[in-house]
C-alpha cells in the first residue's frame, strides 16, 4: 500500500518530467534541432503561437526555416516560475519565458530583441512519458534593441579568443547529444 510520502515523492517525480520537457522545447529551439522539438509534442498536439497555428510536428518541420528566412540567427530560451497541477495522466501548466533573439536586418545589421511570455500547455502522459498536447502562448513583453553586442570586442575581456562563445552550431553539442537522448 503507497503511502502519503509515497504518492508526494511520486507527484515531484512526476513534475520534474513535465519540466523536463518543457527544458527539452527551448534546449531544440536554441539548438535548431528538429528532431529533439518534434520530441516534446504528441502527434496530433496543437499549438497557437500567434504567427502559427498547427501540430507540434508541423511546428517543428517549419520554425527553423521560418526563423533564417526572418533573419534570426541565435535564440536562447530561458524558463522561470512554473506552476503544474497533475490529474492522472494528464497536467496544465503555466510556464514563465524569457526568449532572446540575435536578428539580422535586411541592411544586415544585427540587433537583439527580447520576448517574455508564458506557456499554458496541457501535457498527457502515455507509455510512461510526458508530452506537450496543446501550447498557447500568451506574449506579455518585449524589447527590441536596436543593436547588438558584439563578441570581437567581448564583454569584460570575454571574447572568441579568451573563451568558447556558443551558438547552435557549436561543436560541443556532440558532447551533451548522447546525454539528452538527441
Amino acid at each position: 500500500m503507497a503511502t502519503q510520502s509515497d504518492s508526494q515523492l511520486q507527484m515531484l517525480v512526476e513534475k520534474d518530467a513535465i519540466r523536463d520537457v518543457v527544458l527539452l522545447y527551448c534546449h531544440a529551439m536554441d539548438r535548431h534541432n528538429q528532431e529533439l522539438l518534434a520530441k516534446a509534442f504528441w502527434p496530433e498536439s496543437q499549438l497557437e503561437y500567434g504567427m502559427f497555428k498547427g501540430t507540434g510536428a508541423e511546428f517543428a518541420n517549419s520554425v527553423f526555416t521560418w526563423q533564417i528566412e526572418s533573419g534570426l540567427t541565435a535564440t536562447l530560451h530561458s524558463v522561470s516560475n512554473s506552476l503544474i497541477r497533475i490529474t492522472g495522466d494528464e497536467a496544465y501548466g503555466e510556464t514563465y519565458f524569457n526568449a532572446y533573439h540575435r536578428i539580422k536586418d535586411a541592411s544586415g545589421k544585427e540587433h537583439d530583441n527580447i520576448v517574455a511570455g508564458r506557456y499554458h500547455d496541457t501535457f498527457a502522459k502515455r507509455a510512461n512519458a510526458w508530452r506537450i498536447l496543446k501550447r498557447r502562448i500568451v506574449f506579455d513583453w518585449y524589447r527590441d534593441y536596436t543593436d547588438a553586442g558584439d563578441w570581437t570586442t567581448g564583454f569584460l575581456g570575454i571574447n572568441h579568443d579568451t573563451a568558447p562563445v556558443g551558438s547552435h552550431k557549436e561543436p560541443s553539442w556532440a558532447t551533451l547529444r548522447p546525454l539528452i537522448g538527441g
